[in-house]
């Protein structure tokens, strides 16, 4: 380190004592941006960080708090013995401390979930905070933690759910179906939990609480088909509901869930096109077997796999090459726009 550099930090670490929050605060957020790739300095600097962590001002409070929140993403072990009072942040009565703490926490966990698994429940318990700014925050740090450890945060899915039906706020709802899509897959079970609430609250006399249940029915169905298309009959009774708003509800509920539907055809059929390229002849034929069974309303769908159901035409095994031939002649007419094409 020049020295230069040496009173650069010097001077800085002598303003984190200044009389002036803003002061304190302005140094934290220089120091921590300016060693941030310095284990050597940060080993030196991460405990003046961690007793900003009690000073007098919220503002260097919330500071010292994304200070250390940046260290733990690169350099974990340094930051491990303040996982303890992140998490007191987190129920703090300070909107702001909550906040950072919670946004800490994810951009640790994102590169480090291992380190935060015991506050994972902490995070997730935030979801029911009354304000719509901490369990936004707690959303986006379920995400960033979900991205590297699925599992560590699917306990997450039942209140994540819950949160569809309390809200009409539509960026937040984008926000948790994209959510609930990443970490739920593939087996969706954690999304099952949750239908006996949605199917309860969808029988509710209050249309303000049925309407978000049935928003939250067609958002599933967006993300789980295959489990939505359970909620098909209720769905199809609240379209004659008492309830202007309910019936409307209802009605997109039912094509978002179709939507779905297709949706996850088409990567299924992606698959299957694979698989009639495979050398094993057992998977080829659970390909063509599936393909097959296509229904002739969603036929259009597997033009994609013209091509491959092309080259089975001569599979040495005649199970195959006689049902390419018969699937062929039911996809004819995207046969003839492939041929005309070429």
């Amino acid at each position: 380190m020049s020295t230069f550099s040496e009173k650069y930090i010097q001077d800085l670490l002598k303003d984190l004592e200044d009389p002036d929050k803003y002061t304190r605060a302005t140094a934290l957020e220089t120091l921590s941006d300016t060693v941030i790739d310095n284990r050597q300095l940060l080993e030196m600097l991460v405990p003046h960080f961690k007793r900003k962590l009690n000073d007098e001002s919220s503002l260097v409070q919330m500071t010292a708090i994304e200070s250390l929140g940046k260290v733990g993403k690169r350099f974990p072990d340094l930051i491990v013995e303040t996982l303890p009072q992140f998490i007191d942040f987190l129920t703090a009565e300070s909107t702001y401390l909550q906040e950072s703490a919670t946004e800490a926490l994810g951009m640790i966990g994102s590169r480090n979930p291992e380190l935060i698994r015991d506050t994972t429940n902490c995070l997730i318990e935030l979801l029911r905070d009354k304000k719509s700014s901490v369990y936004e925050k707690a959303i986006e740090a379920i995400e960033r933690i979900g991205t590297k450890n699925k599992e560590l945060v699917k306990p997450a899915i039942p209140h994540l759910i819950r949160l569809l039906t309390t809200t009409e706020d539509d960026s937040l709802v984008r926000k948790i179906v994209n959510v609930v899509t990443k970490i739920s897959q593939p087996d969706f079970e954690e999304i099952k939990e949750s239908l006996p609430l949605l199917l309860e609250q969808v029988e509710n006399n209050d249309s303000e609480i049925r309407k978000p249940a049935i928003v939250a029915m067609g958002k599933i169905g967006l993300i789980a088909p295959q489990i939505a298309k359970k909620f098909t009959p209720v769905l199809s009774e609240k379209m004659r509901d008492t309830n202007d708003e309910v019936r409307r509800a209802a009605l997109t509920a039912m094509r978002e869930i179709e939507i779905g539907e297709k949706r996850s055809l088409k990567e299924k059929i992606v698959m299957l096109v694979k698989n009639l390229q495979s050398s094993d002849i057992q998977i080829r034929k659970d390909a063509i077997d599936t393909l097959e069974r296509i229904s002739d309303e969603d036929i259009k769908l597997i033009k994609d796999a013209i091509p491959s159901l092309i080259d089975r035409l001569v599979d040495s095994e005649s199970h195959i090459s006689d049902k390419a031939i018969k699937l062929l002649i039911k996809s004819r007419s995207y046969l003839a726009e492939l041929i005309n094409k070429t």
